[in-house]
Formats: C-alpha cells, sequence, structure tokens
C-alpha cells in the first residue's frame, strides 16, 4: 500500500454551476434559511413578547427562558399561554 497520495476534492457540476457541499448546501445558497419563526410583539400598553424583550435586552430568548424557569427577574406575565414582559419591568431590571 503507497501511504501520503491525496485525490483532489471531488467537482460537481449541475446547471453549469459547481456545487461544493452536499443537496442542503445547494438549497442554503438560493435562499437564507429564516433563523425564527417567531416574530417580536409590542402591544399599545408597552407589553413584549419574548422574542421583544430578548432584543430589548439584547440577550437571547433562551436566556430570558432559563431566567424565568429559575424565578430570576425581569418579572413576566402569562395570558393565554403567551409570556410577556412590561417594559417598564424591562427596564427596571436594566437599572438593577
Amino acid at each position: 500500500m503507497v501511504f501520503g497520495i491525496k485525490r483532489p476534492p471531488r467537482r460537481i457540476f449541475l446547471n453549469g454551476k459547481l456545487l461544493t457541499g452536499g443537496a442542503e448546501q445547494q438549497f442554503s445558497q438560493d435562499k437564507p434559511k429564516p433563523t425564527s419563526k417567531r416574530r417580536p410583539i409590542i402591544t399599545s400598553d408597552g407589553r413584549m413578547n419574548e422574542v421583544a424583550a430578548a432584543a430589548y435586552l439584547g440577550r437571547a430568548v433562551s436566556t430570558l427562558q432559563n431566567w424565568r424557569s429559575m424565578g430570576e427577574l425581569p418579572l413576566y406575565l402569562k395570558e393565554h399561554g403567551r409570556v410577556f414582559y412590561r417594559q417598564e419591568d424591562l427596564d427596571e431590571f436594566r437599572r438593577s
């Protein structure tokens, strides 16, 4: 056996375009994949869903979920199975 011989990478062309990876990379080149399906919601009275609150605080949504599960601040409201934060509570949390 001969060691140290490397083959060049396989070059596959499709419709004149060079494919650099598998089929999933081919489709990702066409349009970007959305990062989240959830949109930020801010109501007229200043309540925000956790996506908007996370953006307001500069944190990830999962961070707010972890804080909520551990019983830490900021305070939140739960209405009809949805979690909302009041802007006043988020501002107070920022100051502390």
